[in-house]
């Protein structure tokens, strides 16, 4: 079985002049931004702290061609509104995750997440109970906040309490270096850690722990410029299982492990499927390797030209699928319904 993941999503966005984050800065409804998908396995940093601290991300990669968008929604029109009452915004992560929120003049509040296309389908988790404070406005760095949540899990297995804590801080403003040269400076760091809580019966106790930071360019935009989320999921005394997931404005190296951006000639269809996809092209026992939004490889085999891939398994959403032949690589996105 698929391992699934609740994360408590606490995306923070600033705005245009100031390194703080306050009411009065925040996203505006209707904003969208894209994000390139980049390689799970870049390092978090989170040891460079501190107000000249600088971030070497000159080594990250992305997939060529796969991007993410954020965007920012009138959380009471959206279809789940009733669920989350209270909220005025809502952040979705394309394929991934809708977080909903509110604020006041001192503090920002989330009312909860919705988690899109696990094993469990759409889990919502509303903090219904007690919400999380997420920041004390104004914001800045060396700020921090620790808050509790208490609310009920909601997916097609039932609803369960679920309860949680949260720590927030801005560690950190300085200077961030990506690939082929560019530089940004003036960037600040929001860091947020989660541990939370809940039970499933036949599977038990789940504990996720996630970690994320956010980077802002905050002279030149009010959506961060990198994001880098991981997620440790605990199931009962079982060991971690943990996952990655990272976003950037900026171009990474192109086409992660792929050496001199040579490519394999392939398609497959139809996309978006539901029980099987055909592939075609320059395949001959070529390795097939499935992964979900958070870089977790789900399916394998090999497969050759006019052969058929078993998705009945998989549940809706957004994959990437990497095909190896004769020592080339490319990686296409395929939609589940």
């Amino acid at each position: 079985m698929k391992k699934t993941l609740l994360i408590i999503s606490g995306i923070v966005i600033a705005n245009v002049g100031f390194s703080q984050l306050t009411q009065t800065n925040e996203p505006s409804i209707g904003m969208t931004e894209s994000y390139l998908l980049c390689d799970s396995f870049a390092p978090n940093l989170e040891s460079v702290t501190g107000a000249t601290a600088v971030w070497n991300y000159t080594n990250l990669a992305n997939y060529q061609g796969e991007s993410r968008t954020l965007t920012v929604l009138d959380a009471t029109t959206t279809s789940q509104a009733a669920e989350f009452p209270g909220a005025t915004k809502a952040l979705e992560i394309e394929g991934l995750i809708r977080t909903y929120f509110s604020s006041t003049a001192t503090e920002r509040t989330s009312q909860g997440f919705i988690f899109f296309g696990t094993d469990f389908g759409d889990i919502q988790m509303r903090l219904n109970v007690d919400p999380a404070i997420i920041m004390t406005y104004p914001f800045a760095f060396g700020s921090s906040n620790v808050d509790t949540y208490q609310g009920e899990v909601s997916a097609t297995v039932g609803t369960y309490p679920g309860t949680g804590s949260s720590t927030s801080t801005i560690d950190g403003t300085g200077t961030i270096n990506f690939p082929l040269g560019m530089s940004v400076s003036n960037v600040t760091r929001f860091k947020i850690t989660d541990v939370a809580t809940t039970t499933i019966p036949l599977v038990g106790t789940v504990t996720i722990n996630r970690k994320q930071f956010e980077y802002y360019d905050l002279a030149n935009s009010s959506m961060p410029i990198l994001m880098h989320i991981t997620i440790d999921l605990i199931l009962g005394s079982g060991q971690p299982v943990s996952q990655s997931l990272v976003l950037s404005k900026h171009s990474g190296i192109f086409n992660v492990g792929i050496e001199n951006n040579q490519n394999v000639e392939f398609t497959m269809y139809p996309n978006p499927a539901q029980n099987e996809v055909t592939f075609k092209g320059e395949l001959t026992n070529a390795k097939v390797t499935v992964s979900n939004a958070l870089g977790q490889q789900v399916h394998t085999q090999t497969i050759s030209s006019g052969e058929t891939m078993n998705t009945a398994t998989l549940s809706s959403g957004i994959y990437f699928v990497e095909v190896e032949n004769n020592g080339l690589t490319s990686v296409q996105r395929l939609s589940i319904k």
